[in-house]
Formats: structure tokens, sequence, C-alpha cells
């Protein structure tokens, strides 16, 4: 199966900081999921939105096209939900923008092989229990997008 490449909204620092401390405060280790052979299990630490994981592209010239008249605009945070798995469960916390499924759809004009309905979140960590915090009604203005493939992260931004 070929590398598949993904596309995010990276947060302000100061926002992801607060997520990543609240994380670190109210989690306690025990109640974290983690799996040595996947690295992308137990807490994140680079809070983000995804906008569409399993593009097919190998280059960022695609999202660049499609987002080049974008400007940056408003999200916000909501309640703090989880995505029950079988041995697990994902903490995120659902954000709102109407823009955010905007982008999503121009980025399925690439092909890719995700299926999944679109749900905008951050995610905050894989745990064994839910725990929930408050960030409902936070703010912030998404200024830029991040091409992702191979590890290597190239950083664009709205006008």
């Amino acid at each position: 199966m070929p590398e598949l490449s993904s596309v995010h909204i990276q947060l302000p620092e100061s926002l992801s900081n607060k997520i990543i401390n609240w994380c670190d405060t109210n989690i306690s280790e025990d109640n974290i999921f983690v799996d040595a052979g996947n690295h992308f299990y137990g807490r994140e630490g680079d809070p983000h939105i995804t906008l569409l994981y399993g593009l097919h592209a190998t280059s960022s010239k695609d999202c660049i096209q499609l987002f080049k008249n974008k400007q940056k605009f408003e999200v916000t945070l909501k309640e703090m939900f989880v995505f029950r798995k079988q041995h697990f469960c994902v903490l995120a916390i659902r954000v709102e923008s109407e823009m955010l499924y905007e982008l999503n759809s121009l980025l399925k004009k690439i092909p890719h092989t995700n299926k999944n309905v679109y749900v905008p979140h951050i995610t905050v960590a894989y745990l064994y229990n839910p725990v929930f915090g408050n960030f409902e009604d936070t703010k912030f203005t998404a200024d830029n997008y991040v091409f992702s493939y191979k590890g290597i992260k190239e950083k664009f931004y709205f006008i």
C-alpha cells in the first residue's frame, strides 16, 4: 500500500499548549492507551484539525491550487467527546466552522482513500476511560494549513 498524505490546520501555539497542559494535568498515565507498535496512540503532542487524511498526493501542488484564494477564518471549539474503538476511546474536541467542511470537500477532489464522514475535531488523547474538560466557545483564527507526506510537513498560509 502506498504511503498516504494528509492536510491539517495547525493550531496557534498558545491554544496547542493549553490543550497539551490540560491533558498532562487531568489525564493519569494509567488511563493513557499506548501501543508500542503504533506511535499514533498516547497523548497528542501536536494538536491540530485534520482536513483530510488518506490523500494519494505526494506533493502539495494540488492543495496549493485548491486553496490559493482561501482566506483565513474563525474556528470555535465546542464540547469534548469520544470516538469509541474496540480497546480504547479517542478523546477529542469538536470544532465548528463551515470553512472546514468546504476545505474537506475541495481536498476530496484529489484521489484519496478516506471514506469516513468528516467530523471536524482536535484529537487530545487515546484513553481507556474518557475524561472531559471544557474548551467550549474558545475561538481562534485558522490562518494556515499543513501538507504532510512521509513525515515531511509543509506549512502554507491563507490570505
